[in-house]
């Protein structure tokens, strides 16, 4: 679990999980498969990014250990024209729990931007 939020401390709430929760076959199968079609299922969509026509933020971790940040968030964002890109310093794989006042302004900053994208196109 740690290693999930390095370099950020795993929040009180994950803590509390029982370690029996995590480790039920069925969860484990879950999480096994679920990482086995994410990597061709990123693959097959890669493609595709460029297509996306709609205001983005990319956030991620600039510590993240789990995904490369570099690998995966910056080609996203320099594929994504528009798009905005959020790496956040001392920040690992969960920056919704290390830094939830940066994943809501850049959530924020996507409401403006579609707000005003659709007073432009009602006007």
């Amino acid at each position: 679990m740690r290693r999930i939020f390095e370099p950020n401390p795993v929040p009180p709430s994950y803590d509390a999980l029982p370690p029996d929760l995590l480790l039920r076959p069925t969860q484990l199968e879950a999480a096994a498969a679920q990482l086995a079609a994410l990597i061709p299922g990123v693959a097959a969509m890669a493609p595709r990014y460029s297509e996306i026509r709609c205001p983005m933020s990319v956030v991620a971790g600039r510590e993240d250990r789990i995904v490369d940040p570099h690998a995966h968030a910056v080609q996203l964002h320099n594929a994504v024209a528009g798009s905005t890109l959020h790496l956040l310093a001392e920040t690992g794989h969960m920056p919704q729990h290390a830094r939830p006042d940066a994943v809501m302004a850049a959530i924020e900053r996507v409401e403006r931007a579609m707000t005003a994208e659709s007073a432009h196109a009602e006007a």
